[in-house]
């Protein structure tokens, strides 16, 4: 499981990187190419709440029991705010730009 863990954060890393680039690139073009300038943006933050969310908290924290140790309360409850954080990011970047 950490093998899977190091190589969705290297995922998300390469697709944030590409992502930004895109935006940048994309920064004094029209709305509608901005907005199609998006997509390893958006894969990213989706990457990130499957880390955080899907493999922290449910697996980590339901299947794995790690709320039942204070160390992994503490991985828990950080893992819901990255969670929430990517998640907000992705609203964001979602959001149509005009």
């Amino acid at each position: 499981m950490l093998w899977i863990i190091i190589l969705l954060e290297m995922l998300a890393g390469g697709l944030a990187a590409k992502g930004a680039g895109d935006l940048w690139r994309a920064r004094n073009a029209s709305a509608e190419q901005f907005n199609g300038a998006k997509t390893f943006a958006i894969l990213r933050c989706g990457v990130a709440v499957i880390i955080w969310f899907g493999i922290f908290s449910a697996v980590g924290g339901a299947y794995f029991q790690m709320w039942q140790t204070e160390a992994g309360a503490g991985v828990n409850h950080q893992a819901f705010w990255f969670s929430v954080q990517h998640g907000l990011i992705l609203l964001i970047i979602n959001s149509a730009d005009r």
